[in-house]
């Protein structure tokens, strides 16, 4: 079975460990972005158990990834942005 890691989703990871309060594991994540999406090109999909080499079909330099990465790190710098993501009830619906 072929595995696929889609680096975009990443985000969502650094959303939930700040809003957890585990800020080391977000700071781990934009950390490993940092170093390899750029080394990479931004490469559309990782592949392989460990993620570690880039899918064949996989374009580079996509613009959602890095979005995902650029929210990341504002999460990471600011977590009161968290707000701005937050799937929390606010009463209004």
């Amino acid at each position: 079975m072929a595995r696929a890691n889609c680096a975009v989703l990443l985000w969502l990871l650094v959303a939930v460990s700040v809003k957890l309060g585990r800020r080391h594991i977000a700071h781990n994540v934009v950390e490993l972005m940092e170093r390899r999406l750029a080394k990479d090109d931004f490469p559309e999909y990782y592949d392989g158990k460990t993620g570690r080499y880039i899918e064949k079909q996989s374009r580079k330099f996509q613009p959602w990834l890095v979005a995902g990465y650029l929210v990341a790190k504002m999460l990471l710098d600011d977590p009161s942005n968290l707000r701005a993501v937050s799937l929390e009830d606010d009463g209004h619906t």
